[in-house]
């Protein structure tokens, strides 16, 4: 009995010493590039979009942005993003003008999201959306664009309703 107890000891002194040297050998293996991977999608410029004034007196904002046109894109959205910067946006472009709805399940930024109809006229704005919120967030009018900025970015810029936007594309 007293020589299986002294085993057991041992094992796990043992284990408490080599483990860390096992972990340590791992991590220095794997290489560099794959340790230092960003925690969520970086932002890639795909284009420019302005804001103007909804009698087109005045340019409020100009954006780099991020084009989502496609399922995988607009399911993925701004999700997992940890950082977006301060004239930097997401554009949604869906397939019909209509009612539209989004949430903000995975995502770790707080949000302004701007519905516009199918010639970029803002309709909606919906303003200082939470990070992992479950609630829908919907367009109320039809609309055929989204375009989702930092939390307070229309505030900042005195974006509204309809004001409108334009945009080209940069691949």
């Amino acid at each position: 009995m007293a020589t299986e107890k002294k085993r057991s000891v041992r094992f796990w002194i043992i284990l408490i010493i080599i483990l860390p040297i096992v972990l340590g050998g791992i991590y220095v293996l794997i290489p560099k590039s794959v340790r230092d991977v960003p925690d969520g999608p970086t932002f890639t410029k795909e284009g420019e979009l302005t804001i103007h004034s909804a009698d087109s007196q005045s340019v409020l904002a100009k954006l780099d942005i991020e084009i989502a046109d496609n399922n995988l894109d607009i399911q993925q959205g701004m999700m997992y993003r940890t950082e977006l910067g301060a004239n930097q946006g997401m554009l949604f472009v869906l397939d019909r003008e209509e009612p539209q709805s989004f949430w903000m399940l995975n995502t770790y930024l707080a949000l302004d999201i701007i519905f516009t109809d199918g010639k970029g006229r803002i309709v909606r704005i919906a303003r200082n959306n939470q990070p992992h919120a479950l609630e829908p967030i919907p367009s109320i009018e039809p609309a055929q664009y989204a375009l989702e900025v930092n939390a307070g970015f229309c505030t900042d810029h005195g974006v509204d309703v309809d004001d409108w936007l334009e945009w080209v594309r940069r691949d």
